[in-house]
């Protein structure tokens, strides 16, 4: 009837007031479930549109850096949590395919965060390279990791390298360190003309780019080996964001920032064979290359 006495005389009814809401303090914890490495992870699960298979017990923070081990049995990633963690993976075979999984292991806490991460040739070791400048040793099974060498700066690249029984290490102190387990300090040092931002050792060959688009290349065999085979600038115009040796040590792929990558040859005969394309080539509006 009020309505219709409003409409009579011209009014708008009034509308009923919402029901009030009570503030969630801006200190008040968020509902959280444990994982299995026993940390807390939001029960919101990220989006998935691929349907691919989602590691369980990820790190609570961003991660740096992913590998597996030589044998494959294990996954470790190093993580801005200041973590180390290792999963235990296999694939099942079915009538519709490989099937993989994953089993959280073991995980150990470090003082820093682990911008990257490398295992060692038996599978038994991970090395994580830390925001604190340190090398971390860690033995899976055991609680603990052990610090076995020091950088001026954040280190960026870490790589376990059989052949000549050394960890390297690149970082943003402008240095290429090789660290003989055996000993705290430093078997060889080799000076970079700008600060590492990626990495790869594939014995004999050593891939480094550094800020100011420069990218050195290595022979560990040479008599020279701390001197660089060659210093040349990147084909890519932005800063580099990663880099991966040819197995067959030919050559390397470079991206960059701006989603390029690549191709590059060791080798200057073979110069016409470098290219570079752009990742990414469909953008929301359906423009190619965009």
């Amino acid at each position: 009837r009020r309505a219709h006495a409003c409409a009579s005389r011209g009014q708008r009814p009034a509308r009923p007031a919402p029901p009030r809401r009570t503030a969630r303090p801006l200190d008040a914890p968020r509902r959280l479930a444990a994982t299995m490495f026993g940390q807390p992870a939001a029960l919101a699960a990220p989006a998935n549109p691929n349907n691919d298979y989602a590691v369980p017990s990820s790190p609570t923070d961003g991660v740096s850096q992913l590998c597996f081990t030589p044998s494959n049995q294990f996954l470790v990633a190093s993580s801005w949590a200041s973590t180390l963690s290792c999963w235990e993976t296999r694939v099942q075979e079915g009538l519709g395919g490989g099937q993989v999984a994953a089993q959280p292991r073991a995980q150990v806490q470090l003082a820093a965060p682990a911008l990257c991460c490398a295992a060692s040739a038996d599978s038994q070791t991970v090395f994580g390279g830390m925001g604190d400048g340190t090398v971390q040793m860690w033995r899976l099974g055991q609680q603990t990791a052990q610090a076995v060498g020091k950088h001026d700066a954040p280190v960026k690249s870490i790589f376990h390298v059989p052949e000549i029984n050394c960890v390297v290490t690149g970082s943003w102190d402008k240095t290429i360190r090789a660290w003989d387990l055996r000993q705290p300090n430093p078997a060889a040092t080799i000076r970079l003309p700008e600060r590492c931002y990626a990495m790869d050792c594939r014995h004999p060959l050593v891939v480094v780019g550094t800020a100011e688009r420069k990218i050195c290349i290595y022979d560990l065999t040479s008599a020279n080996w701390q001197n660089p085979y060659r210093v040349e600038d990147s084909p890519l115009r932005h800063q580099t964001r990663s880099i991966a040796a040819f197995p067959d040590r030919g050559g390397f792929a470079i991206g960059s920032v701006e989603g390029r990558v690549a191709i590059h040859h060791v080798d200057p005969k073979d110069a016409h064979r470098n290219f570079a394309f752009k990742c990414h080539r469909e953008s929301t509006d359906g423009r190619a290359g965009q």
